[in-house]
């Protein structure tokens, strides 16, 4: 039995999604909580392996049970026993061929940022602007990245055998009474990717670069032309889609 999970879960305090000896990860939190439960050995497929310090609102995952698993049921006993920074907001029987990663189509990602002040119980989830941003340098550089392209330059590991070509279908920078959002809409991304994106589009928006350096940094493919890294906590992995045929 085929068993497809929508998972939300604060990262605050987790070395990331991925299953991680000697660490804490949601992966292997929500793996342990399974077995438990089943009585028997389980491992879970997620759609995005999100890194420490990032949150999800809508992370997608699947497992494979021999057991007979009522799903309604199931979400109710993960959510009794999972600590309270994870949540399974729906468990339900997917095709035995549906596979959370390989079949993902689009995954949208959303970094926060305060352009006014960062409230104490918002600290962990938005980062605080240096100063005032200009939006519009910022969508233009934004612009610049949607397609198909080679983002080595937005990676901080070696692509090795990895393509690094991805694919962005949309880049969203707004805001609302002073809540910066970015939003990304793509087919996948590298290592550290949004984040040396969003990194990126906050020079742009502090005037330290010019939107069309954005374009000479993307095609340099060289990992040293991206300034800084953006914090971890203002990401979310919010949704991620699937065509109708792979998400039964």
């Amino acid at each position: 039995m085929n068993i497809k999970l929508i998972i939300a879960y604060d990262g605050t305090h987790y070395a990331g999604w991925q299953r991680l000896k000697d660490k804490k990860s949601i992966q292997g939190k929500i793996e342990e909580t399974l077995t438990q439960l089943l009585e028997e050995p389980i491992e879970i497929i997620g759609a995005g392996r999100t890194d420490a310090g990032v949150h999800a609102m809508g992370q997608v995952a699947n497992f494979k049970t021999v057991k007979k698993v009522d799903p309604k049921k199931l979400k109710t006993d993960l959510n009794h026993y999972l600590p309270a920074d994870i949540r399974v907001l729906a468990a339900e029987k997917a095709d035995p061929r549906f596979h959370a990663r390989h079949n993902a189509t689009v995954k949208h990602y959303r970094y926060n940022i305060q352009q006014d002040i960062v409230l104490p119980f918002e600290r962990d989830y938005s980062v605080q602007a240096e100063k005032q941003l200009d939006l519009d340098a910022m969508q233009k550089a934004a612009n610049i990245l949607i397609g198909k392209h080679d983002f080595t330059s937005f990676t901080n590991v070696k692509i090795g055998k990895k393509s690094p070509e991805k694919t962005i279908e949309d880049i969203f920078v707004s805001e609302e009474e002073g809540q910066i959002t970015i939003d990304f809409f793509g087919d996948g991304f590298l290592y550290h990717m949004v984040r040396k994106i969003v990194s990126t589009l906050l020079a742009v928006g502090y005037g330290e670069l010019s939107f069309l350096e954005v374009r000479r940094i993307l095609d340099a493919k060289n990992r040293s032309e991206v300034p800084g890294l953006a914090p971890a906590k203002g990401l979310f992995l919010v949704q991620v889609m699937y065509n109708d045929e792979d998400d039964a």
